[in-house]
């Protein structure tokens, strides 16, 4: 598998910044396309549930200032994105190009963030995602990105590193979903200068072990070291 497709949600909060800022290096080291993803809430969507001895002036009030802090967090994120682009020097484009090159787009959706993110996030070769406890809507599009797209996340540091995936650590038990996350991350693994596998006690019975997996890792041209 290759990346060719990078997924960056942005929802106007203080994450977007590392995220894009990962998202564009991921995109430049692969020639991929990157899509930043702002999804619009719906006023209804946005408010607490109505209760029936509430008013309709009352409503429409709560309505109002749901699409006020929408519009707020729209232009907060397309700020975000246009100082990521500018400063990463790629191509804005909605289609492929003739030569392998990175590319952008901006892209805007209506409805729930963690439905739309995991429903298009299930298109893309690559998941480029924040995680904010303290807000619980980032909490529940992070959830979303992890457990319902069934692709690889890349989840962004607070401070962006100058560089990405050189040197790879790999947790590895032998079990079926550290099997997944490393054919997930193969593109990486190629390009790195340094893989090493960690493995914590004894690998349970009827699973490969570390050195095994090394020795596998042999046939992809991946240079790796086994501990544990």
């Amino acid at each position: 598998m290759a990346i060719r497709t990078i997924l960056a949600p942005v929802a106007g909060t203080a994450i977007d910044q590392r995220v894009l800022a990962m998202a564009f290096k991921m995109a430049k080291r692969f020639d991929a396309h990157l899509e930043a993803l702002f999804v619009a809430a719906e006023p209804q969507d946005a408010i607490p549930i109505v209760g029936e001895g509430m008013s309709g002036l009352i409503i429409e009030e709560m309505i109002r200032a749901a699409e006020s802090e929408t519009e707020k967090r729209e232009v907060s994120g397309k700020a975000a994105y246009q100082a990521a682009f500018d400063n990463a020097g790629i191509d804005a484009s909605d289609a492929p190009t003739a030569e392998a090159k990175p590319t952008c787009a901006w892209r805007k959706d209506n409805g729930r963030e963690d439905e739309t993110v995991a429903r298009r996030g299930r298109l893309f070769d690559l998941v480029v995602i924040g995680r904010d406890p303290k807000e619980a809507s980032a909490s529940l599009t992070f959830d979303a990105a992890l457990m319902e797209t069934g692709r690889p996340i890349l989840v962004a540091p607070e401070v962006a590193p100058t560089t990405v995936g050189e040197k790879v650590m790999i947790a590895w038990n032998g079990g079926v979903e550290a099997a997944r996350a490393v054919t997930s991350a193969m593109p990486l693994l190629r390009t790195a200068k340094e893989v090493t596998i960690v493995s914590i006690g004894d690998v349970p019975y009827g699973r490969a072990c570390g050195k095994a997996l090394a020795e596998q890792f042999r046939w992809h041209g991946v240079r790796s070291s086994s501990r544990g």
